[in-house]
């Protein structure tokens, strides 16, 4: 065990958190290994990129992008050249994958994207997700308030608690924007009911 290891600092750590905005993303396109070197410079701001060197473990690899271009989760890149919109759609997917599956994270861009320019949606997703770290990182160490004279004890019980948090947190967002996916259909159905009149 970590004698010198301080929970505090983690906490202290979320509250750091920081992504870029649409006005930092380049201006330039970009070829696929440049992609890869710049969201891994992107996501490494809170450790998301723990991968330990296979691709299976990786959090964006080229097959990765390849496949949600195919899928049709993000736009097909032009002349094998990716965007700022492109960048954006990947900073989003790269994050939520962390909690949710992909089709669900689909759901909630395709479902943003009828109300909001992608420049809008990405700030917006950063500016909250931000927030929410550092609201996180409070609620955190609240949790954290364990009297137990085991340091070991003390500290498993802290991880109990986030992974609680965590995993309440993943339930609500699932079943939030699992709602969205009917949305559409509730509109066009009612459509036809309005036209019935």
């Amino acid at each position: 065990m970590n004698e010198n290891f301080d929970v505090n600092s983690v906490f202290d750590n979320l509250t750091d958190v920081k992504f870029p905005r649409w006005k930092d993303l380049p201006e330039l396109d970009l070829y696929m290994d440049q992609v890869l070197v710049l969201m891994d410079k992107y996501l490494c701001r809170v450790n998301l990129d723990k991968a330990t060197g296979s691709d299976e473990d990786a959090l964006i690899t080229s097959s990765m992008v390849n496949n949600y271009v195919k899928k049709e989760y993000m736009p097909a890149p032009v002349k094998k050249k990716y965007g700022k919109e492109h960048i954006a759609h990947l900073i989003i997917i790269c994050i939520m994958k962390q909690s949710l599956p992909i089709p669900v994270i689909d759901t909630f861009i395709k479902s943003m994207l009828e109300v909001m320019p992608i420049s809008e949606l990405l700030d917006t997703f950063i500016d909250t997700y931000e927030q929410s770290f550092i609201a996180a990182a409070d609620r955190l160490k609240e949790l954290s308030d364990v009297s137990n004279s085991d340091e070991r004890t003390r500290r498993a019980i802290i991880a109990i608690r986030s992974t609680a948090l965590s995993n309440s947190g993943i339930i609500v967002a699932d079943t939030v924007l699992k709602s969205l996916e009917s949305e559409p259909e509730k509109k066009k159905k009612k459509s036809k009911d309005e036209d019935k009149e």
